[in-house]
This record gives C-alpha cells, sequence and structure tokens, in this order.
C-alpha cells in the first residue's frame, strides 16, 4: 500500500462508497434538513408555458395548446408562477390598537 492505510480503514471507506451509492435521492438527506414539499407536476407551473385568457388551458412551447393539469416528460417547476396561500386574517385586533 502506498501510504500505510490499514486494509480496514480501506474496506470501511468502499463500504461506504457503496451504500451512498445505493441511496435513492428520496433517501438522502436534504442539505437544509426541511422536508420537501411535494408540489403537483402540472403544466400551469411548468417554466415552458404561458396561461392563456380563458384560465383553462396553458399554452407550451413544446406541446402547443394543454389544459392547466396537464403533465409531460418536460416538466420543470417555476416557483414564480405559484400562486401562494392569503395570509391567516388577524383576529383580536382593534384599529386602535394600532394606532402609535
Amino acid at each position: 500500500m502506498l501510504y500505510n492505510i490499514e486494509q480496514n480503514t480501506i474496506q470501511s471507506y468502499i463500504d461506504t462508497e457503496i451504500q451512498r451509492n445505493k441511496m435513492t435521492k428520496k433517501h438522502r438527506r436534504r442539505r437544509d434538513n426541511q422536508p420537501k414539499q411535494e408540489m403537483p407536476r402540472v403544466c400551469a407551473f411548468c417554466d415552458k408555458s404561458v396561461l392563456l385568457k380563458d384560465k383553462d388551458s396553458v399554452l407550451c412551447s413544446k406541446i402547443g395548446v394543454v389544459s392547466c393539469d396537464h403533465v409531460c416528460r418536460r416538466f420543470r417547476y417555476d416557483p414564480l408562477k405559484r400562486v401562494p396561500n392569503p395570509p391567516p386574517p388577524i383576529v383580536g385586533l382593534s384599529p386602535e390598537d394600532l394606532i402609535i
């Protein structure tokens, strides 16, 4: 051996690499330790589509006019197309409480 590394250390390193390569993406830990939010894979959220005036269909640059809930293999999520949920209403404050 070149660097006088024990055989056990090399074998444990090889075993670790084999295990890491067997793991799928869903088993790996995210770097920010947050659970991944599942967004629906629909053309309404795709970066290759544009919402049409009737709001029931989109114009896809790859396929053409399709419904909003259509899904194709070229889907690529665009976070700017998602409309977030409105914030919850503030309860228990009167207009006098907001005066400085």
